[in-house]
């Protein structure tokens, strides 16, 4: 099985674009991991940034695909890895023009392998061995045998603030990307399931399919989160807050496509307010959720936009 899931279809960050342009951004809530592809530069700079409160927008670090360099910026044609866990959106800005036609999309994944200490480059940092002893000198790698305390120098403060940032940095990448696989369990034990049993039930949320074996055969219990009846429905939903989805205690995955012109924004169990909660871009911007992505929600959900008239939300809940 692929460590990758891919999660969305491709997203046009901006299209054919020949000056400065913010573009159209992605939606990346739930999503490990965005891959760009950058063509038509040609003196342009793309500037990738991400956001958590749509509205104030910082740089993100990208890997680029072919050389492995680590920047927040592009000023040619490639293939980039942006991590965007814990993000609300990514834009990929187009900051400075210069007469290219420049277009990037982008696919996102929940799960990826991101980045690693290997795409971390800490210049100037240099070998140094401290035997047990005494202060440490400045221009000194080792010390004599007398004192374990490390002298206020420029080396010494140097070093320190050269490994807490590694220390920050490991922080940083735990909290950013899910492990991959499965992990094994202390309390593990095989089951053995007599011919007459009944029905047993098995919890696999986020697993997949749980291989079982029965007779001597392995046979595969499918996920007890799956669901096996889709509903499709079409709500308007208009510039008043309104009900797109009521709540269902029985729900296991719900996909909110819009099919209009105008940003929708939805929230969950409370009245939606413009520019508030879930953003919903228009022309096919959606909202997906299921207990394997982590974000399964069973309670009313209320949707509103700032234009005017109907605006289409297609609704697709599984049960």
């Amino acid at each position: 099985m692929s460590n990758a899931v891919w999660a969305t279809a491709v997203h046009t960050f901006q299209d054919a674009v020949t000056g400065a342009a913010n573009g159209t951004a992605m939606n990346v809530g739930g999503l490990a991991a965005v891959g760009v592809q950058v063509e038509g530069v040609s003196g342009e700079t793309i500037t990738f940034e991400g956001t958590i409160d749509g509205s104030t927008w910082y740089a993100v670090q990208v890997v680029n695909m072919n050389d492995g360099a680590v920047g927040t910026t592009a000023t040619a044609d490639g293939l980039f890895l942006a991590p965007t866990a814990g993000m609300d959106q990514l834009r990929c800005r187009i900051s400075t023009a210069n007469g290219g036609t420049v277009t990037v999309v982008g696919k996102g994944v929940v799960n990826a392998a991101g980045m690693t200490l290997a795409d971390i480059d800490i210049a100037g940092a240099e070998a140094m061995t401290i035997a047990n002893g005494a202060d440490v000198a400045l221009g000194t790698t080792t010390d004599a045998a007398a004192s374990s305390t490390v002298a206020e120098d420029a080396t010494a403060r140097t070093g320190i603030g050269l490994w807490k940032g590694i220390k920050n940095i490991l922080i940083l990448l735990n909290a950013k990307f899910a492990a991959l696989g499965q992990a094994a369990m202390a309390a593990s034990m095989p089951v053995v399931i007599a011919n007459n049993q009944s029905a047993v039930a098995v919890d696999a949320t986020a697993q997949g399919d749980v291989p079982v074996t029965l007779d001597s055969e392995q046979v595969a219990i499918a996920d007890a989160d799956a669901y096996t009846t889709p509903t499709h429905t079409a709500v308007n939903v208009t510039t008043s807050t309104g009900e797109v989805l009521a709540s269902n205690a029985n729900r296991l995955y719900a996909l909110l496509v819009n099919d209009s012109d105008t940003v929708i924004y939805i929230k969950l169990g409370a009245a939606a307010v413009a520019n508030q909660g879930i953003r919903i871009n228009a022309n096919g911007g959606n909202y997906e959720m299921s207990a394997m992505l982590g974000n399964l929600y069973t309670g009313a959900i209320n949707g509103i936009h700032a234009g005017t008239g109907n605006k289409v939300l297609l609704m697709t809940e599984g049960v």
